[in-house]
């Protein structure tokens, strides 16, 4: 579904955005759910635009809910390798806190306070130890119907 040429075409245009929580990338911010809008966005799948505060604070449970019209969590038991285009949720504790995309290689896009947009490897330590689960794009009636704005 993901074309690679297509995907590293996206995420270069993102490389080096400053971060700003609720960035769209409209003003040159953006902040890693911005990433993941405009990254979908750009293969035709349009994801609702919440906040920050809607995103990721204490919401784990209601997030991946809403997400599951969109995504499917990837079956660690039937051993699915991850693909171009599969978004990646780390954790603090017991909530999604941060989300990427992943780009093939072990490394992914993301957008974070510390260093603006970047590519990582999931290889990273710090990385690593707070995945909180890899998902990928359905394809469903509803996902079609909402990017059709049905």
């Amino acid at each position: 579904m993901f074309d690679k040429a297509r995907s590293d075409e996206i995420s270069q245009s993102l490389l080096g955005m400053q971060f700003r929580i609720g960035g769209r990338g409209d003003d040159g911010t953006i902040d890693c759910y911005g990433v993941l809008k405009i990254y979908f966005k750009e293969f035709d799948l349009k994801l609702p635009d919440y906040s920050y505060v809607e995103d990721w604070c204490g919401q784990t449970e209601l997030y991946l809910q809403e997400y599951s019209k969109f995504f499917r969590k990837l079956d660690k038991d039937k051993d699915e390798e991850l693909e171009i285009g599969d978004m990646i949720l780390f954790s603090r504790e017991e909530n999604t806190s941060h989300a990427g995309i992943y780009l093939g290689e072990s490394k992914f896009i993301h957008s974070y306070q510390k260093a603006g947009t970047r590519i990582d490897s999931l290889t990273n330590p710090v990385w690593k130890a707070k995945i909180f689960g890899f998902f990928r794009v359905r394809e469903t009636d509803c996902a079609r119907a909402h990017n059709k704005g049905i």
